[in-house]
């Protein structure tokens, strides 16, 4: 969501905002990557944090 000017911005009010916007139809549907590919994702994220952290702790 944009920030509009001259337009307060609070959580409670963001929410009702939304919540008018969706009643409306006015929002689109998140995109959603195929499982496959958030599998893949969390791995080679999973894998370079452990590559990360075993460089930390290797001797110099």
């Amino acid at each position: 969501m944009k920030n509009v000017p001259d337009c307060p911005k609070t959580d409670r009010l963001d929410s009702v905002w939304l919540a008018k916007l969706a009643e409306r139809g006015m929002l689109r549907g998140a995109f959603a990557l195929p499982k496959p590919v958030r599998e893949l994702r969390d791995l080679t994220r999973t894998r370079a944090v452990l590559t990360h952290g075993r460089t930390e702790l290797a001797p110099l």
